[in-house]
């Protein structure tokens, strides 16, 4: 080999090693031998580009999906209504789902149940935790009048039946769920009949004679919380988003009004002033005279979907205060407090 030609490779090698040795520095550690660095903090600034290594640290490795977790979303519905069947019928505070808390521990929310029977109000609900199947119900086989509490569910089974009826109907949809527009729903029900919500109801597990009557008059909140089983399912699976997006804020939700700065919810409410006479708002617009026009009871209720943070619940609130949302926030947020402990 000529000496001119030993000195070049020479020189390479030594470049070589030295590029060696300067990546050797900057090479994060294998998790073996590196300790644990601190949780970085929000507040403080993002790390400059030579600070950022050179190869992505080893990932430990994931853990398994748990049963809940690959559940289909059907699955999971299907799931949450077989809770719902186990909750004990009583005119006392009970649990379900295989929670283990002792229901005394909640007398916050017995309280605020007390004060509203001491005036002589009847009350009756049911929660169910969508990701556990955790929940915790009241009186939850007395059988009521829904209100409009069941045109969320009759619309939703249209619509399913019928993906392009939004094009049709937008106008009276967005009537019927934001402000229970009573002529809407009743020229829904004229022109799509019973059937899409008898298929919704069978789905459900809920009894078919809730499909028959503009206002069924022997639902109980526990047939309320499986048909928003299927709710649920809808509202976080479809395409129409305008539809989804009607559920916030509706009109007369005492769950809107108690949570709806705290949480994303998605409710239908219900009520009923009695007479028109008795109404404590005069005679209003016919159609907004909510409820069932046939009887004069008096109803204020609430369904729908909470999203409190990781643990959205399922809620249906039955009562036969005077159309008075307002008098059941106490309520409502004594029962999100009892789901927070449930599920902590």
């Amino acid at each position: 080999m000529k000496k001119s030609h030993a000195l070049i490779l020479l020189a390479v090698l030594t470049a070589c090693l030295a590029s060696l040795a300067a990546c050797s520095s900057d090479r994060p550690r294998t998790p073996e031998t590196d300790t644990a660095a601190p949780a970085s903090d929000p507040a403080s600034p993002a790390a400059t580009p030579t600070e950022a290594p050179t190869e992505a640290p080893t990932e430990a490795p994931t853990e398994a999906p748990t049963e809940a977790e690959t559940l289909s979303m059907e699955d999971k519905a299907a799931a949450l209504r077989e809770a719902l069947n186990s909750a004990e019928d009583s005119m006392t505070l009970s649990v379900f789902g295989g929670s283990e808390a002792d229901p005394a521990a909640f007398s916050f929310l017995t309280d605020e149940i007390d004060a509203l029977e001491k005036k002589g109000k009847m009350v009756s609900f049911i929660f169910v935790d969508v990701e556990s199947g955790c929940g915790m119900a009241y009186n939850c086989g007395k059988k009521w009048t829904s209100q409009s509490t069941i045109k969320a569910p009759y619309l939703t089974s249209v619509l399913i039946d019928d993906p392009d009826v939004l094009a049709r109907e937008r106008a009276l949809y967005k009537a019927v769920i934001t402000v229970s527009d009573n002529d809407a729903y009743e020229e829904l029900r004229d022109r799509y009949g019973d059937k899409p919500f008898k298929t919704f109801c069978t789905a459900s597990g809920v009894p078919l004679r809730h499909a028959k009557d503009l206002y069924p008059r022997s639902i109980t909140v526990r047939d309320m919380a499986k048909l928003w089983t299927n709710m649920y399912v809808f509202l976080n699976t479809t395409e129409h988003t305008q539809y989804v997006s009607w559920f916030t804020g509706t009109a007369f939700s005492c769950i809107y009004q108690g949570l709806g700065d705290k949480y994303k919810v998605q409710t239908k409410a219900g009520w009923e002033s009695g007479t028109d006479e008795d109404s404590p708002y005069g005679t209003p617009a016919p159609r907004f005279v909510d409820g069932d026009p046939e009887n004069d009871e008096t109803a204020t209720n609430d369904t729908g979907v909470i999203y409190a943070g990781d643990h959205p619940y399922i809620l249906a609130l039955f009562t036969n205060l005077q159309s008075d949302p307002a008098s059941l926030i106490p309520l409502v947020q004594a029962i999100d407090e009892a789901h927070t402990a449930l599920t902590e």
